[in-house]
């Protein structure tokens, strides 16, 4: 993929690419109690907070310029919205793995 000349496609890029391959990282991990799922879910959320913020930096950037691909806004917007239901599926989980764990003492 070819890269852009704008400074905050770029930076935007490498902080959605960090957070992604931590996401993935962190996804091939199989936690062994509820302890250590809770743990995950929280990381798994902060990440996904994270993602959410840079997809707000992009969009609000494009929000400024006097022309702009409507597609590729919404499409921004969408990918933010995607990210910030993400985490709030992981704090629901990490909250349920702590009641769990709880439970389970």
């Amino acid at each position: 993929m070819a890269t852009t000349t704008d400074p905050v496609f770029d930076t935007v890029r490498g902080g959605l690419d960090r957070v992604t391959a931590e996401i993935l990282r962190l996804g091939a991990v199989r936690p062994d109690s509820p302890t250590t799922h809770a743990v995950r879910a929280r990381r798994m959320a902060d990440l996904y907070d994270r993602t959410a913020r840079w997809w707000r930096v992009l969009a609000r950037s494009q929000a400024t310029r006097s022309k702009v691909d409507l597609l590729f806004y919404c499409a921004v917007l969408g990918a933010q919205g995607d990210a910030e239901h993400e985490a709030r599926f992981w704090r629901e989980s990490a909250h349920n793995w702590d009641t769990h764990a709880k439970e389970a003492r």
